[in-house]
Order: structure tokens, then C-alpha cells, then sequence
């Protein structure tokens, strides 16, 4: 009876190969699955390294930044105090 059924659903020249491309899928399955794990992790740390890099540039801008306000503040202190 059970091999009545499997040649209803594919005849016998072909149950060999279903079940190899079956067995092939499970592999390949698997495989993709082992290379998404690995591709998550390498697009964890790229975005990392990238925003480590994007928040330093951000903080030596700022820094920069408030450099420059300092000088322009003493300047001004010590053009107040010249004029005194």
C-alpha cells in the first residue's frame, strides 16, 4: 500500500531524485542558514567601526568648535583689559 502511494505521487523512475533534491535542499538550507549567522555578525561590527568613526569625527568637530569660542572669548578679554 505504502508503495502504491509514493508512485501516485511520483513514479518510481523519479522518487530517486526527488529524494536527492530533497537532500540537496536540506544541505543548502543549511548552509545559508551557517552564511546568514556569519553575514549578521559582519554587518554588526561594520556598523560599529562606522558609527565609533562617525561619533568621533563628531566629537573632534565639537571640540573644535568650542576651541575656537574659547580664543575668540580671551581675545575679547584681552582687548577689554588693554583698553583699560
Amino acid at each position: 500500500m505504502k508503495s502504491i502511494r509514493r508512485d501516485v505521487l511520483t513514479p518510481s523512475p523519479l522518487h530517486g531524485l526527488v529524494r536527492f533534491l530533497i537532500k540537496g535542499d536540506k544541505k543548502f538550507n543549511h548552509g545559508l542558514q551557517a552564511s546568514i549567522d556569519y553575514l549578521v555578525s559582519a554587518f554588526m561590527i561594520v556598523t560599529l567601526l562606522v558609527t565609533v568613526l562617525f561619533a568621533t569625527i563628531l566629537l573632534i568637530i565639537q571640540v573644535f568648535f568650542i576651541y575656537k569660542f574659547f580664543y575668540k572669548i580671551s581675545y575679547w578679554i584681552f582687548l577689554y583689559l588693554d583698553s583699560s
